[in-house]
């Protein structure tokens, strides 16, 4: 988390939408930890620039994230 940051350029794909990538960007991060199982987690938000019609709430989806 330590390299993430607001306006960094990211990639998401879901599951139920095969061959298909997004773009978006990182548009908050919270500042406040959860710990669960041990570990840390902090949540970052995600923008994309474009919201296809098929994307509903509660899907799959997983996300790279370009650091520098």
């Amino acid at each position: 988390m330590a390299q993430v940051a607001v306006g960094q350029k990211v990639t998401v794909t879901f599951d139920a939408m095969p061959g298909q990538s997004f773009s978006g960007q990182v548009s908050r991060i919270s500042p406040l930890g959860e710990t669960s199982a041990g570990e840390v987690r902090y949540t970052a938000v995600i923008e994309l620039e474009e919201i296809p019609p098929a994307i509903r709430w509660g899907m799959t989806a997983n996300v790279s994230i370009e650091v520098k």
